[in-house]
């Protein structure tokens, strides 16, 4: 299983990564994985494989499992351990019409937030994807398309740093949460006049 620079091996007398660093480290392995398919749907995780490959503990990648169970990447097996999430056909498509609809909205908000610097930013990039086109290099232009997305999505959030609201995968429940806090309170009926 290859985690693309996240594969650290730890040496028998090296310190493996604990607590906060190493959830957060075991998280964006993971996850990084998962969505690169380096991790192909229906995988196990073996917790203790992980452990070696991530560079923290077993506890670390336990709690990373759980992270990505609540965003619905990975699931959990009564008596048989965790596997990467296999999504259906119909899943897929339901998935699919949510994020364009939320990606939607993430542009809509990152143009109305994007400074100078945002904005060169995102013109080097589309450069690079045509590049990518151009030269037939789609797992390249996959990358950087995925690259977008999250620079999109971190200008439109640049005034939110909580991390609950950044979570992009599945679920997209920042989103709404986002949306709720931006909608307009209910207008204030009139109180009808006391007799």
């Amino acid at each position: 299983m290859d985690l693309d620079g996240w594969a650290m091996p730890v040496a028998a007398n090296s310190q493996a990564r604990q607590g906060k660093d190493g959830r957060t480290t075991a998280v964006a392995g993971l996850r990084g994985a998962i969505l690169r398919g380096d991790m192909a749907p229906g995988q196990r995780l073996i917790e203790s494989e992980l452990v070696e490959m991530l560079g923290v503990t077993r506890g670390s990648v336990r709690s990373a499992i759980d992270d990505l169970v609540a965003v619905g990447l990975v699931e959990r097996i009564h008596n048989r351990g965790a596997r990467v999430r296999r999504v259906s056909l119909e899943q897929a498509v339901q998935i699919l019409q949510c994020r364009k609809v939320l990606e939607g909205l993430i542009a809509a908000e990152a143009a109305e937030r994007a400074d100078a610097g945002d904005t060169a930013r995102l013109r080097a990039h589309g450069e690079r994807l045509s590049r990518a086109v151009r030269d037939g290099e789609m797992a390249k232009y996959s990358a950087l398309n995925h690259e977008l997305h999250a620079m999109l999505a971190e200008i439109s959030l640049a005034a939110v740093r909580e991390p609950r609201f950044r979570s992009v995968e599945m679920g997209g429940s920042w989103t709404l949460r986002k949306a709720e806090l931006r909608r307009p309170p209910p207008p204030q009926l009139p109180m009808a006049a006391s007799a």
